[in-house]
């Protein structure tokens, strides 16, 4: 049994209900049930009685939102009253499960989270996304534990053969895991204080020759510029995103003459910022 509590509103509704499939159970909406066998709806009722579909759509989008509850069960409960579907459920344990329609969704998430196929309830996974990057990655089976690229290979094939879903949870799980971290540094202060630890060029003249061949972070004044086949990839000046940073940092070059600190930066870090997609220069 899988349960899944989700803030929605009729649009959220709809989706659930098209991903669920051979489900067997009830969906509880504000003063709502709706119970389905097989993926079939078979009626719908409130404390006083059944109610029709249409009736409970048109009071549902009157609401702004309304907590939708999901509980996949064994058994078929349409032979019980309201009161006695409401109190069986009331037993059972809720949880703060979404259910993700791709890959892209999981990819849309921020944060650490379990995740459990439906068809395979024996195994889950356990990811970590920032920028729309997976910055870790375990994958549990019976026999077997996969860390890194192969368990995000495993999280990625579910996609295509079940429904999945997903569940907040705390970072710990990566001291639990630690093989499974896929980028050593994970905050961009961490990533620059470690790089200006060590011995840096310095340069003077046009911004266009101060880019590199070899990956590299070029600090001007109080931004930076992540450079390699002498062109900009990323950038970073205050709050501003990639793009806005760099002609910022370009304009600046113009008008004063600057001095560039070149840090040479190794492959593992060079892949660190791309954690930091918004940065990204798209010229």
């Amino acid at each position: 049994m899988l349960v899944i509590k989700k803030l929605g509103n009729v649009k959220s509704l709809k989706e659930i209900v098209d991903e669920l499939i051979d489900f067997t159970g009830v969906i509880e909406v504000d003063k709502y049930l709706l119970i389905y066998r097989n993926s079939k709806l078979i009626k719908v009722i409130d404390e006083t009685g059944e109610k029709d579909l249409l009736y409970v759509i048109k009071e549902l989008k009157s609401k702004d939102s309304f907590y939708i509850k999901v509980f996949e069960l064994e058994k078929d409960l349409s032979n019980l009253s309201y009161n006695k579907i409401l109190e069986y459920l009331n037993h059972l344990e809720v949880g703060d499960y979404i259910i993700l329609n791709s890959y892209s969704n999981l990819l849309s998430l921020d944060g650490f989270f379990e995740i459990v196929p439906k068809r395979f309830k024996d195994e889950k996974g356990y990811v970590g996304v920032k920028d729309k990057n997976i910055i870790f990655c375990v994958y549990k089976t019976k026999r077997k534990l996969y860390f890194k690229e192969k368990a995000l290979t495993k999280i990625k094939t579910l996609f295509a053969v079940s429904l999945v879903y997903a569940k907040k949870i705390s970072d710990e799980i990566v001291n639990e895991y630690k093989e499974g971290k896929l980028y050593n540094i994970l905050s961009f202060e961490e990533l620059i204080k470690n790089i200006e630890k060590r011995e840096f060029k310095t340069f003077y003249g046009p911004l266009s020759e101060a880019l590199t061949e070899e990956p590299s972070l070029i600090k001007i004044d109080e931004g930076y510029i992540v450079s390699r086949a002498k062109k900009p990839i990323y950038a970073f000046y205050k709050e501003y995103d990639g793009n806005k940073a760099y002609r910022y940092l370009k304009n600046l070059c113009i008008v004063n003459d600057i001095e560039f600190k070149i840090y040479p930066i190794t492959e593992e870090e060079y892949k660190n910022f791309s954690l930091f997609s918004k940065n990204r220069v798209k010229l």
